[in-house]
């Protein structure tokens, strides 16, 4: 048996639109989420309603709320593009609109 490394680690990011944090304040800490509009993604049946982060070695949660649910993270990266709130993706699905300067990551 043979194992082969497909790829690398993901790093998932939150980001938001200039617009979007000129009108709204940046989060700080993740639990500064409950305060927003978060854009979740949908993947068949399930709902990302809860986003996933780690400090000091410690994995917890934050399960944010919003008004829109959508089953492409594009479509929710443009969607945050457009001011509608915060989205939650990995870096390769929105580093093109980071370095386009139509979102902001933190």
């Amino acid at each position: 048996m043979v194992a082969l490394k497909l790829f690398g680690p993901i790093r998932w990011v939150i980001a938001g639109s200039p617009k979007y944090f000129k009108k709204n304040k940046r989060p700080s800490h993740p639990k500064d989420l409950l305060r927003h509009n978060c854009i979740r993604v949908r993947a068949g049946e399930e709902i990302y309603h809860k986003w996933e982060f780690e400090r000091g070695g410690k994995a917890f949660e934050v399960q944010v709320k919003g008004s829109l649910i959508l089953s492409d993270p594009l479509l929710a990266a443009d969607a945050a593009v457009d001011e509608a709130g915060l989205v939650y993706v990995t870096e390769d699905v929105i580093q093109e609109r980071i370095n386009a300067g139509k979102l902001e990551s933190f």
